[in-house]
């Protein structure tokens, strides 16, 4: 793993793959297109049967219906940013430079890094934030 700011972990789980070096890498300035989720991080292991905070990864609607959510306004496009110039989560944006496209990361950060001060309606106030995402696209 590497670490970013001091409160944000990175796992890329296929670092070791042989092509990955021929893959095209994320730089500032990259547009990239990710399937991502988003996990209340309670120290805990995150299993298949993990209710997300946010998702737009189709294989998991199944589990979001079963749990009583309706899908059929949830968007399941991919997420598309440019490093270094969108909005986003800070520890995200942090993770991203030096990810190749094809890389399954995993991020575990604190919630200064997740969402700053601010409390979100879904967590306990000072909650870590773990976002697991693919890098499906570099442009």
């Amino acid at each position: 793993y590497t670490e970013a700011g001091n409160t944000v972990y990175r796992w890329i789980t296929n670092y070791y793959d042989a092509d990955r070096e021929s893959r095209p890498l994320v730089e500032k300035g990259s547009r990239v297109h990710l399937t991502i989720t988003l996990y209340p991080f309670e120290f805990r292991r995150l299993t298949a049967s993990s209710l997300p905070l946010y998702t737009n990864d189709r294989s998991l609607q199944p589990l979001l219906e079963k749990a009583g959510l309706d899908t059929q306004y949830w968007s399941f496009e991919p997420y598309i940013l440019t490093v270094g110039e969108s909005p986003t989560i800070k520890g995200l944006a942090l993770s991203l430079e030096g990810c190749r496209e094809g890389d399954i990361v995993e991020l575990y950060m604190t919630y200064t890094m997740a969402y700053g001060e601010k409390w979100l309606y879904a967590l306990k106030p000072e909650s870590p934030l773990a976002i697991h995402f693919t890098v499906d696209l570099v442009e």
